[in-house]
């Protein structure tokens, strides 16, 4: 925690925990977000490497969700975390909304006198898909597309391989660690949540606690893999509240 603007006694913020998520790399490669937190906004951050280095499955989605719990119940009791921001990282999206709307991981949680795992603040995805099919096929487009406007047949090859391994220092020792499957292995086959699945639960499932999607410009997760997240705006706006585009500002994290 850090002093709070105007106040002489510490601040504590509730801490931030991210789910991570990028097919075979271990968390390693998203550590430059956990130090910004850290050291920027001022909150504790906790990195949980899914189980199979962020590669879920069919078989090991329920798992997922057994672990996560355990992890939260850790922060809770063992480290004193009364609140908690949760971040969902590529895959590591998947796991959190289906853990949230379709396992009821918080809502039990909020009928129990004494609650075993920290209250949730607010939601924030990263590049996650609603729907896994709907990102290998964008991918693949995005493959046929690279091949067919450059001309050469190993330009899509190429443009994986730029998308793959651009980005933060901290790649380099995350693809030394890596675990590679192809798409049918790491890809859980058949996942989706639908728009209305989402503004028909999320309330319930959360509170109602803000919600971010963020997705970068040119990531293979674009527009048409994260339309199932407007859902969340859409139950906002049910409530009349004046969060209806279920997003939060900067300072949402602090």
């Amino acid at each position: 925690g850090h002093p709070g603007i105007g106040q002489g006694t510490p601040l504590f913020q509730p801490a931030v925990l991210i789910l991570h998520g990028a097919p075979g790399l271990p968390s390693c490669c998203i550590e430059p977000l956990a130090v910004s937190l850290c050291g920027q906004a001022g909150n504790t951050c906790y990195v949980y490497d899914q189980l199979g280095c962020g590669l879920p499955n069919a078989h090991s989605l329920k798992q997922g969700i057994s672990d996560l719990r355990d992890v939260l119940e850790f922060l809770h009791e063992s480290l004193g975390e009364s609140e908690v921001h949760v971040v969902g990282h590529g895959l590591g999206g998947v796991l959190l909304m289906e853990a949230l709307i379709r396992s009821g991981l918080w809502r039990r949680e909020a009928s129990l006198e004494l609650p075993r795992v920290p209250k949730l603040r607010s939601v924030c995805l990263m590049g996650a898909p609603s729907s896994t099919a709907t990102l290998r096929s964008e991918a693949c487009r995005l493959f046929r597309r690279a091949r067919s406007e450059v001309g050469q047949e190993e330009a899509d090859t190429r443009f994986w391989l730029r998308h793959f391994h651009s980005g933060a220092d901290t790649l380099g020792e995350a693809h030394m660690r890596a675990v590679w499957e192809p798409w049918n292995q790491w890809v859980i086959r058949g996942w989706s949540l639908s728009r209305d699945e989402v503004a028909q639960k999320y309330v319930a499932a959360t509170g109602g606690v803000p919600f971010l999607s963020l997705r970068g410009e040119e990531d293979f997760v674009n527009e048409e893999c994260v339309k199932a997240w407007r859902g969340v705006g859409d139950a906002m706006s049910s409530r009349g509240g004046g969060a209806s585009s279920g997003g939060f500002p900067e300072e949402g994290l602090r």
